[in-house]
């Protein structure tokens, strides 16, 4: 259903991957254009009507596809999935795709196994694919727990070059929910920041990570969130030619508004500016722009609030014809709703 924004909130100043190696993939024909009709969003949709618009792709003995980019530009459909990154020409009709390996050398997973961690997660396990220039990808991997970022030369589609830590941008792993967008060929990253992943963190990883612009670690900020998605907007996007390109990054955290016993979780997006330079003497290297606002999704069989957001899509119109239209999935934080 669409989300709506309330209550602006000024700051102070991925579930475990699936193991099954099955993707549905699904392509538009063509361009958004025109108005977007005022429509109430479809909750369910029978497998024999979705069998005729949708693609299966699978690779024997490969895991955990976590992550789609599609590139408009040159017609691909890239996947990231545990230890490989897929790159698949659309329409997808059943060719061999091209392939990456991206593993963890032994020596690597044998120190992940020494820290107690199990084998299955001592692997790599992609989480960012982003286009970052003409040229290259971005992509992130949570490398046994040891967090590693590098670029893809897309012409040539053979290796991940020029690793770097991946750490203040990737998770540690998958079970860390964590988004991320490129905006103006800067990297915007909303994820955890320590092993153990108790440090919620948004990002824009530009120059050394001492001087990132980032969030407080206060739980006015971010309190034990579950990121879902960031997405990045221009201001032609709303009609405003002299704005400043905003970020917006949607997840669920843990209120701290109520008296209760229970953990109340609720469903919120954060917004900031690309142009942020952070404050000159108080938020120094934090953002200076972070608002955060809840989103409301009424159950109306219910009476209640869907609290949990899951996923988020965004439809964007041609320019002129339209604002940008969020749509989200919810769910309720009571187990048997």
């Amino acid at each position: 259903m669409p989300a709506s924004a309330a209550r602006p909130r000024p700051g102070p100043g991925q579930p475990t991957a699936s193991p099954f190696p099955l993707l549905l993939l699904a392509v538009l024909s063509g361009p958004v254009s025109g108005r977007v009709p005022r429509s109430v969003p479809r909750t369910s949709l029978p497998i024999s009507e979705a069998d005729s618009c949708l693609t299966r792709f699978a690779v024997p003995h490969t895991y955990n596809y976590s992550v789609l980019l599609v590139d408009p530009a040159s017609h691909t459909l890239y996947v990231g999935a545990r230890d490989t990154i897929f790159a698949l020409s659309l329409p997808f009709s059943g060719e061999r795709p091209r392939r990456i390996d991206w593993m963890v050398p032994e020596a690597h997973r044998q120190n992940c196994r020494k820290k107690g961690k199990k084998e299955d997660e001592c692997h790599n396990f992609v989480q960012i694919l982003a286009i970052a220039n003409a040229s290259h990808l971005l992509t992130c991997g949570t490398f046994a727990f040891d967090p590693k970022c590098g670029v893809i030369d897309v012409s040539r589609f053979q290796q991940v070059e020029r690793l770097e830590s991946g750490r203040g941008k990737c998770p540690f792993e998958p079970a860390q929910r964590s988004a991320a967008v490129m905006a103006g060929g800067v990297l915007y990253a909303a994820t955890v920041k320590n092993y153990l992943g108790t440090e919620p963190i948004i990002t824009r990883a530009v120059g050394r990570a001492e001087d990132w612009i980032r969030t407080d670690t206060l739980p006015s900020w971010l309190n034990a969130p579950a990121f879902v998605a960031a997405v990045a907007l221009s201001p032609a996007e709303w009609g405003d030619e002299d704005g400043d390109d905003e970020i917006y990054f949607f997840f669920t955290e843990t209120s701290r508004a109520f008296d209760s016993y229970e953990r109340i979780k609720v469903p919120r997006v954060a917004r900031v500016c690309a142009g942020d330079l952070g404050g000159r003497k108080t938020l120094q290297q934090r953002w200076t722009t972070f608002l955060k606002a809840d989103l409301l999704c009424p159950g109306p069989e219910h009476g209640r609030a869907s609290s949990v957001l899951q996923d988020v899509a965004v439809l964007r119109p041609e320019l002129g014809a339209g604002t940008p239209i969020f749509y989200g999935i919810f769910s309720s934080q009571c187990s048997n709703l």
